[in-house]
């Protein structure tokens, strides 16, 4: 079990919308829902405050193990669509996907990937940040340097730390879909 947190760098509330609606909030919801369904990582529980967030995560290298080579390309390509020269996403075809599989070097270092809590990490950050600076029409960092993580080490130490109080009031629970 990994305890993980992330500042914003910009001033707080940057969760609220314009209108106060916690549509930014909605963006992290959906995004830890669709990459716990990706990640050998299971989102056990989060917590989304206005200016910073946590998260409890088990990284699950074993099941990434588990995996076929197809399925690791199909999880990988639910992240990053291929894209033309012209950066256009293409469609993931059949052949698209059997040569990716094909191919055991690139299956190595994917499935690493999808068992690495600094590649979810991006993969959680990367969008949101983008869709905030679109919608403040700015550019620049949302996040605070990188995450921050502290390995918690059987539920005994979890429960001992008070690591747990946040979760309390935890905005929602996701649960690995096993897919």
């Amino acid at each position: 079990m990994v305890l993980t947190y992330l500042d914003f760098c910009r001033l707080c509330f940057l969760l609220l919308s314009e209108d106060g609606s916690p549509g930014r909030k909605d963006w992290i919801d959906n995004r830890l829902k669709e990459l716990d369904g990706i990640f050998a990582i299971s989102v056990g529980g989060f917590c989304i405050m206005d200016n910073h967030l946590h998260f409890l995560l088990r990284i699950d290298v074993e099941q990434a193990y588990q995996w076929s080579a197809m399925e690791v390309a199909k999880r990988w390509m639910a992240l990053y669509l291929p894209r033309a020269s012209d950066r256009k996403p293409l469609k993931v075809t059949d052949e698209f996907l059997e040569l990716k599989a094909d191919n055991a070097a690139w299956v190595i270092a994917t499935r690493k990937r999808l068992s690495s809590l600094g590649w979810f990490m991006k993969c959680l950050k990367e969008p949101l940040a983008r869709l905030a600076n679109k919608q403040d029409g700015c550019t620049g960092a949302f996040f605070e340097g990188r995450y921050k993580s502290i390995a918690i080490h059987g539920g005994s130490v979890f429960n001992a730390s008070g690591l747990h109080e946040p979760f309390g009031r935890r905005r929602q629970s996701v649960g690995n879909s096993g897919s």
